[in-house]
């Protein structure tokens, strides 16, 4: 396959569509697929069922549109997955400009949605045009988001809700098709939506070109807080992580929140981490009550076959989801409101047994650091005191260190563990270049976590294999972790077994802090 013969380098770097689908809300029916066609009847291995639920989740149906990512598991293993996205839009708008009011029975919501195969590789397309990168498979299926957009918003104004053509003819020239002996390859006429609708329809609708997901992350960073950093280092320790989307919150927004957190913790390739599965935390992204089954499925097998149970960050509409306290690790709740008027309002993080977890102390002030370096802002007062809500009290140790400090110094010298690995820098001249030093700053702490760990453990290499390894209390300070925080203590020791598979303690020697 050539560039010529597949269109322009954009649409040859996309995935061929597996499966295109169209999903319908009624009052009276439900959520129901409308109409759906695969790329082969005989070797498509997609479990389609609730896909319906997938692409209309609970809530989606108060927001006038919404993009919404999720994945489906391969039917011959359960720990691999296709992923789709849907766009998501209802007419109720439309009708209000028309009329003046909305008639309920006149009201369309439908989903059109894609799925992909993220291993797919096609014959001929050089690997440097379609990434094997993973971060880059979890959202594959979103190259076609504008093109989702533009075909459901001109169907729904044309008003003739039997008639798909313009659907199918779209996914022919986009999907994977028979080679005749039962092998995928890609179409040759891959084509983008514009071609398929009328001249006089604009080149772009008004709100195509929707943010990329990590575009969301500066978003994420104001709206958690300092929580940012105990949700990141549940995913480095590949833990389940459910996110709670609150009533009239973005899919699109949520989900992002899932990727950008994946990325985050992922563990860098130059750490040669021994078990690829321990490099990163899979995003599933939206998942709902249908999904209750397999997970309590998937639980079942693992504890029986003493398996480690496969981490996972996803979010939901779905309360009823934290009830099933077996499937998850922690709860993240958003907030509802907007972080800048409301005072309570604040996020929240919990175990699965409802205990809330804070940040630490040191979290605060790398969240200062971040608004400084990346941000380019100070954070305010106000902020400062609505954020400590998240934030754990100051321990008596640490305060009397800071005040012996502050009385002998004249306050003109910090005690160590106030120093932070962001040095001032000039702030990022593009949005684009921002998000990829955040990311980059993340995957430091890692390295940094991952080359002090080694260092220790290899000189103390003698010791037999069932020989506690003591860590010294400074060293998290080195790691860049709150060394007065039991949590950070606990991380480290967690680190150091999924890892290196070795036990190690923190010895505690304050006079270090103070010395």
């Amino acid at each position: 396959m050539s560039l010529d013969e597949s269109g322009s380098p954009e649409i040859f770097k996309r995935v061929p569509i597996s499966f295109m689908f169209l999903s319908n809300f009624e009052m009276k029916r439900g959520n129901e697929t409308v109409w759906s066609c695969k790329w082969s009847e005989t070797n498509c291995d997609i479990d389609l069922e609730n896909i319906e639920f997938k692409s209309l989740p609970s809530g989606v149906h108060g927001v006038p549109d919404d993009v919404i990512n999720f994945a489906v598991p391969k039917r011959a293993r359960d720990d691999e997955y296709y992923y789709g996205v849907a766009f998501y839009k209802q007419n109720g708008q439309d009708i209000a400009q028309k009329s003046g009011q909305v008639d309920r029975n006149q009201v369309k919501m439908y989903a059109l949605g894609v799925i992909i195969d993220p291993k797919f590789s096609a014959r001929g397309i050089p690997d440097d045009l379609v990434s094997s990168w993973w971060p880059t498979q979890f959202i594959g299926a979103n190259a076609y988001v504008d093109d989702l957009q533009q075909l459901l918003t001109h169907w729904l104004a044309e008003e003739n809700f039997e008639n798909y053509d313009l659907f199918e003819e779209y996914f022919k020239c986009n999907s994977l098709i028979d080679d005749g002996n039962g092998t995928a390859m890609p179409s040759r006429s891959a084509k983008l939506a514009q071609e398929f609708l009328s001249p006089d329809v604009p080149r772009r609708l008004e709100d195509a070109g929707r943010p990329q997901m990590l575009e969301y992350l500066p978003y994420w960073i104001r709206k958690l807080g300092p929580l940012i950093f105990p949700v990141w280092k549940s995913c480095l320790l590949g833990e389940r992580i459910l996110i709670i989307n609150p009533p009239g919150g973005s899919f699109e927004a949520c989900n992002a929140l899932t990727y950008c957190l994946s990325l985050l913790s992922a563990v860098p390739n130059a750490l040669q981490v021994s078990r690829h599965e321990d490099r990163f935390i899979r995003p599933l992204f939206t998942i709902g009550i249908s999904d209750i089954d397999r997970m309590a499925s998937n639980v079942a097998k693992a504890l029986e076959r003493e398996e480690k149970l496969a981490g996972f960050v996803a979010c939901t509409s779905d309360e009823i989801l934290t009830c099933k306290t077996e499937l998850y690790d922690k709860v993240l709740r958003i907030s509802s409101g907007p972080t800048e008027q409301d005072d309570d309002d604040v996020c929240g993080l919990f175990t699965s047994s409802g205990i809330p977890i804070k940040a630490t102390p040191h979290d605060l002030e790398c969240l200062q650091a971040f608004y400084q370096s990346y941000l380019g802002e100070q954070m305010s007062e106000a902020e400062k005191v609505r954020l400590s809500q998240t934030v754990e009290p100051v321990s008596w140790t640490q305060y009397l260190i800071d005040e012996f400090y502050w009385w002998t110094t004249a306050g003109y010298v910090a005690p160590f563990y106030h120093e932070h690995r962001h040095p001032e820098k000039t702030i990022p001249d593009d949005e684009a270049e921002m998000v990829l030093e955040i990311v980059g700053d993340f995957h430091g702490k890692t390295t940094g976590i991952y080359n002090r760990l080694k260092a220790i453990i290899e000189s103390n290499e003698l010791q037999g294999p069932d020989e506690l390894i003591s860590v010294p209390f400074s060293a998290l300070s080195e790691m860049d972790l709150d060394f007065f925080s039991a949590q950070d203590q606990e991380l480290v020791k967690a680190l150091a077994w999924k890892w290196f598979e070795r036990e190690v303690r923190i010895t505690v020697d304050y006079c270090e802090a103070v010395c």
